[in-house]
C-alpha cells in the first residue's frame, strides 16, 4: 500500500470553502488581480497536496501556541469575524483575542510560523519589513475591531524559537486598505495583473497563475506562502 499516494490524492482534490469575502489576510498582497479572483472566481484555486500539507502543519503549531499561552495563565479567547463598518465585504478572522477578567479585550493576537531564514529576517527587521502582508492584516483586524493593539508571534519551524512584536494601530494605513478592498470588491472586471510574466516571483507562488495567465508550464511544487 503507497500511503504517500493515498494521502496526496486525497489533498489534490480537496477544496476549499469558498469566501464571499476579501479577507484581511489577503488584502495586503501586492496583486490586486489575485484578490479580486479570491473573491469573484474562489472555484479557480489550485492549491498543492505539498502546499495543504504545509499550511496544515501551519495551524497545528497555532493552536499549540494558544494552548501554551492559556497553561501560562493568560485569559484567551477566540474572536469572532470581524467586518469593515465601511465596507462589510471586508472582513477577517484573528487567531486569538487576549482579554482581562472582565472579558474586555486588551491585544488581538496573531500567530505565524517561518522557517529560520524568514524567522531571522522578523527577528532583525520587523513584521512590516518581514511581510508586508502580516503588518497589513493585523492593521485590518485592529481597525474592523476597535481594539488598537496587536500582537503578532512567530514559531520557527527549524528551532522551535519564538518571537514577538507589539504592532500599534495606524488608522491611515487601515482607511487605505479598506478603500483597497472597495476598489477591488465592486471591480466588474479583473486588474490588470501585478507581471506579465507566470515566471514573476509573485506569479509563480499565486493560487490563481493558471487562470491569470492562462497557462501553467511553471512548476508550483514551492510552497506558497508560510501559514
Amino acid at each position: 500500500m503507497n500511503l504517500t499516494k493515498i494521502i496526496t490524492k486525497k489533498l489534490e482534490h480537496k477544496k476549499d470553502e469558498p469566501r464571499a469575502y476579501i479577507g484581511a489576510s489577503s488584502i495586503g498582497n501586492a496583486c490586486d488581480r489575485a484578490i479580486w479572483y479570491g473573491l469573484h472566481k474562489p472555484d479557480k484555486k489550485i492549491v498543492t497536496a505539498k502546499q495543504r500539507i504545509t499550511f496544515e502543519i501551519g495551524h497545528k503549531l497555532e493552536s499549540m501556541l494558544v494552548e501554551m499561552m492559556v497553561a501560562a495563565g493568560l485569559l484567551i479567547t477566540t474572536p469572532y469575524v470581524y467586518a469593515c463598518r465601511e465596507y462589510p465585504m471586508f472582513q477577517g478572522n484573528a487567531d486569538a483575542l487576549l482579554v482581562d477578567w472582565t472579558t474586555k479585550p486588551i491585544c488581538i493576537i496573531e500567530i505565524k510560523t517561518a522557517k529560520d531564514a524568514s524567522f531571522r529576517i522578523f527577528q532583525a527587521k520587523g513584521v512590516r519589513l518581514w511581510y508586508p502582508e502580516y503588518y497589513d492584516q493585523m492593521q485590518s483586524y485592529m481597525g474592523m475591531s476597535g481594539v488598537h493593539s496587536a500582537t503578532i508571534i512567530a514559531i520557527n519551524k527549524d528551532t522551535s524559537d519564538l518571537h514577538d512584536e507589539e504592532i500599534q494601530f495606524d488608522e491611515e494605513r487601515y482607511q487605505f486598505l479598506v478603500k483597497k478592498a472597495k476598489r477591488i470588491g465592486e471591480s466588474e472586471t479583473e486588474p490588470p495583473r501585478v507581471n506579465q510574466s507566470p515566471s514573476f516571483f509573485r506569479c509563480k507562488l499565486c493560487f490563481y497563475q493558471k487562470e491569470c495567465h492562462g497557462i501553467n508550464n511553471v512548476s508550483r511544487e514551492t510552497i506558497a506562502r508560510e501559514s
